[in-house]
């Protein structure tokens, strides 16, 4: 029951997801290409939201048991046109099904005084986030339930592969999967020499999140070398990676669990 009292306060941190102005705040699904359906909320503990201005947090939705995508709206944004003024938090929700399965689920938080939904195209300037482009990632179980395949779409930076990799895996624990196919065949290694040796020699092993021990398949273009240092470094450093140039191969490799590169 929503609460117009006294707030209470609320433990919030950034939000960590890959561009989340690009997937729905309810089913994650990318809705870039698609109009959204906006949950706007009006939030009564406005302390804890005014350290992230402009940016997405993690927050937690008592009626789904579970953190989601949230964009804290900047206090001098003009807001959206015919929506009530009062809102302060933002979630993007890919249809009218999950903009209702979300307003219903928020009806428990205590902070939550006000919850409107809108549709249309939001002008420039109108404190709606924008999503950073050609940049996507999914993760989901092969057909067989064999391995994990994540797919990543846009530039690679350790900090990107950092969260996709642990979302993955975290996929893969709750599955029993310990085997995982990387589609980067739209995905390029920026990174320096040094920073991917950082990350294959020393964060990787640094992250409980990440089972070590797991088979990796990781699949680029015929073409495409970017990603061929971070290959070796982290085969010296006692990793199973391995790269393909095709994909066919590739899972092969993860049905077989065995050696062999493209």
């Amino acid at each position: 029951m929503r609460n117009s009292q006294g707030p209470k306060k609320m433990e919030l941190t950034r939000c960590m997801r890959e561009d989340p102005a690009a997937g729905c705040s309810w089913c994650g699904a990318l809705s870039a290409d698609h109009q959204p359906v906006y949950v706007l909320v009006g939030i009564s503990d406005e302390t804890s939201l005014a350290a992230y201005p402009g940016a997405f947090v993690e927050y937690p939705v008592p009626g789904a048991r579970r953190t989601v995508p949230a964009y804290v709206r900047p206090a001098d944004s003009p807001g959206l046109e015919g929506a009530r003024t009062d809102y302060n938090l933002l979630f993007v929700s890919c249809t009218a099904e999950c903009a209702n399965a979300l307003s219903r689920a928020l009806e428990a938080d205590e902070n939550a005084v006000s919850i409107e939904q809108w549709s249309g195209k939001a002008t420039e300037g109108a404190g709606v986030p924008r999503p950073e482009g050609r940049s996507s990632r999914s993760i989901a179980p092969s057909s067989d339930g064999r391995y994990i395949i994540l797919r990543i779409v846009g530039d690679y930076t350790r900090q990107r592969a950092m969260m996709n990799n642990i979302q993955a895996h975290a996929l893969g624990r709750e599955l029993g999967i310990k085997r995982y196919l990387v589609d980067m065949t739209e995905s390029r290694n920026v990174e320096s020499v040094l920073a991917n040796y950082e990350f294959a020699k020393k964060e990787i092993w640094n992250a409980p999140e990440i089972d070590t021990t797991a088979v990796v398949a990781i699949v680029v273009s015929p073409d495409d070398h970017s990603h061929d240092f971070i290959e070796t470094v982290a085969r010296n450093a006692g990793l199973q990676v391995t790269i393909f140039r095709d994909r066919a191969r590739a899972e092969e490799h993860l049905s077989a669990g065995g050696e062999g590169a493209d």
